[in-house]
């Protein structure tokens, strides 16, 4: 189900006609009191029986133009409020067009701070864009499977503390490093921030200056390779 509020949102439109037009899942239109966006969710057992109720993934969808709402904040609180299995998330849409976007994620990371104080903050998932939406949903609303054991970090990840110009003495801080992988999904995506001047002012802003330029001039170097 959608809510049909999101109608009176002109930025949602791309998404409006996805919901209306998909068929798996199909989407009912109706009102929701809130949230934006609710979805069957599957039982965790792998045999169930006809006792366990069916359980719901409630959603609501900000966007970055949202945030500038006043009454977005009072959504968010509500929100926060509800109890439910699994826990009502927040879907932020980095780009309301087709196309995605890295312009946006300053708004992303302000919203994370925002949700900070709340006693019960709820998960905040990033959508690219659109198009993405549905795929996102599917697979996050999958009962997850049992896994043999915990999977290894990414290397890209371990890599991070050393992209500054002052390692490998003083590699990037604990604090400096987890920041950075909220901000970049991989190394490639700190390497196309640091090339543009909007990219470099976002990692001092969220790195500090200090360390922000010790990235950004790790990128700037020459590397050989023998």
């Amino acid at each position: 189900m959608f809510c049909t509020t999101l109608r009176r949102r002109p930025s949602l439109s791309t998404l409006i006609h996805l919901l209306t037009s998909s068929t798996n899942p199909k989407f009912l239109e109706t009102e929701l009191q809130t949230h934006d966006l609710a979805l069957p969710f599957p039982p965790q057992d792998p045999q169930p029986t006809h006792q366990q109720r069916p359980t719901t993934q409630l959603f609501l969808i900000l966007t970055p133009s949202s945030l500038h709402d006043p009454k977005t904040t009072e959504r968010i609180i509500r929100f926060s409020t509800l109890t439910a299995t699994p826990p009502p998330t927040i879907l932020f849409l980095l780009s309301t067009s087709d196309q995605p976007t890295t312009n946006n994620l300053p708004a992303f990371m302000a919203l994370q701070t925002q949700l900070h104080p709340l006693s019960n903050p709820p998960p905040l998932l990033p959508i690219p864009s659109p198009p993405y939406l549905l795929r996102t949903l599917q697979t996050y609303t999958t009962a997850p499977t049992p896994a043999p054991a915990p999977a290894p970090p990414l290397p890209a990840l371990i890599l991070l503390p050393s992209i500054t110009t002052t390692a490998p003495l003083q590699p990037l801080s604990t604090h400096t490093t987890h920041v950075l992988s909220d901000l970049c999904c991989s190394l490639k995506e700190v390497a196309v921030l640091c090339e543009t001047e909007r990219g470099r002012r976002v990692l001092g802003e969220w790195l500090g200056e200090e360390e922000g330029r010790g990235v950004v001039g790790f990128w700037e170097g020459e590397w050989v390779v023998e």
